[in-house]
């Protein structure tokens, strides 16, 4: 489990609440490391006003010591530092610096005084495919953190890559005593397109249907032979196999149980966007109430990795 969660804030009560996600990995043992980033790049186009730069670093140093303050009345061994430069850039250094194994990031655009640490900076972390990054999205600022998740929700595709979220799914569920839930969606639109022939009274949908009957089955057997690793491990596991792009059922199962935290992995070239369940998991992450932990593909072994370049 991880050691060191590093905390990204700006100031705002968003990229705070992420916070309330990361203190169920906290009772379990990891530090919190908060960090705030003064960017450099906004305050050099403004270096004849040498008073407000000051003000800029003065307000984000009292503001993390505020805090902070807050966080150790519950975590002790909780920490803070302030950055200066390129958010993104700054938040890889330090998490290197202090050890962190896990980064913790809210997804809404960050406040104008200490800019960018949150937002379009969080698709460049999980992009560095450096670390683990639990992202919470902007629905999930609204909902009540509970104390720790009740259900890990993982999709998968088939992919080695994939089901390495579901290991670390496994482990999470053991940690927090939680539920499993695996799903595989199956497009309906994926035999779509032209079939030649009918323009001349040729009927597909009798074939339509079949194929996506197979996909289905195929589909449930796969997730029955996971599910067998699940029950394994002693865990209660649920599968289902949507019929749509995926994206909203998995935002519904989410969205359903305020409490289900997501397990999703990444090849990590490309960002968000690249996940390896695609558009499905852009999707997940931008449109859910839910927090998703993504994966990098840098965190499997060398054989899968290997594997997964190919």
């Amino acid at each position: 489990m991880y050691k060191k969660i590093l905390v990204p804030v700006d100031g705002s009560p968003d990229s705070e609440r992420v916070l309330d996600w990361v203190k169920p990995f906290a009772r379990l043992g990891a530090d919190i490391h908060l960090v705030t980033i003064v960017d450099s790049r906004h305050l050099a186009q403004a270096h004849e006003f040498a008073q407000l730069t000051e003000s800029i670093t003065e307000w984000a140093d009292q503001y993390l010591a505020g805090l902070l303050k807050e966080v150790q009345q519950e975590f002790p061994s909780a920490s803070a530092s302030r950055g200066t430069g390129g958010p993104a850039r700054e938040i890889l250094r330090i998490a290197g610096e202090v050890d962190a194994d896990l980064i913790a990031m809210e997804t809404h655009r960050g406040s104008a005084v200490v800019r960018g640490i949150v937002g379009s900076c969080t698709d460049a972390v999980v992009r560095s495919g450096k670390l683990p990054v639990l992202v919470l999205p902007p629905g999930g600022a609204s909902v009540t953190a509970p104390d720790k998740p009740s259900t890990i929700l993982v999709p998968l595709d088939g992919s080695d890559l994939a089901e390495h979220g579901l290991e670390l799914g496994i482990e999470l569920a053991k940690a927090f005593e939680a539920n499993l839930s695996l799903v595989r969606a199956v497009s309906a639109n994926a035999y779509g397109g032209s079939i030649y022939g009918m323009d001349h009274g040729f009927d597909a949908s009798q074939a339509w249907s079949d194929a996506v009957q197979s996909q289905e089955k195929e589909a449930g057997d796969y997730l029955n032979t996971q599910a067998n690793r699940v029950k394994a491990a002693g865990l209660s596991v649920m599968t289902a196999v949507p019929t749509d792009t995926g994206a909203g059922s998995v935002i519904d199962a989410l969205d359903d149980s305020p409490s289900t935290m997501a397990v999703m992995a990444t090849h990590g070239r490309g960002g968000i966007k690249r996940l390896v369940l695609g558009s499905v998991t852009d999707k997940v992450i931008r449109s859910s109430n839910a927090p998703v932990l993504v994966i990098p593909a840098n965190s499997i072994s060398d054989a899968n990795e290997a594997e997964t370049d190919v």
